[in-house]
């Protein structure tokens, strides 16, 4: 989990606009994509360029907005064996709980603006 930096793009874009310019959301994952040819960047991590991007009216995020800091937590407790095999300090990555938590009312907007977007193109002859 960490933060995501949104790019100028995506401050404008009709979902994205109003968020702070780095957002706490919950990511668990060693990979990322290819640019997709056409698409507008929309996010990025200190580790992975290529976090979120926006093709015409669909999305793509690479993190989990919908995750909160109690679920989160909850994950880090059932996978704990795992990440203690995998060398990943629990009590490191539950520190950083807080800092979700703080993000959840934030990233909760900008879901209800991505269901808003989906359904309008949904809509859309």
């Amino acid at each position: 989990m960490g933060p995501v930096r949104w790019t100028q793009d995506a401050l404008k874009d009709p979902v994205v606009a109003g968020a702070k310019a780095r957002t706490a959301v919950a990511h668990w994952h060693g990979d990322t994509y290819t640019p997709v040819p056409g698409a507008t960047l929309l996010a990025s991590t200190d580790r992975y360029t290529q976090q979120a991007f926006r093709l015409g009216r669909s999305y793509g995020f690479q993190f989990h907005l919908e995750l909160t800091a109690k679920e989160l937590g909850r994950w880090l407790e059932l996978g704990a064996e795992d990440l203690s095999t995998r060398g990943k300090d629990l009590e490191e990555l539950k520190a950083q709980l807080p800092k979700l938590k703080a993000a959840e009312a934030e990233n909760t907007q900008l879901l209800q603006r991505l269901a808003h977007e989906l359904a309008k193109g949904l809509r859309a002859p």
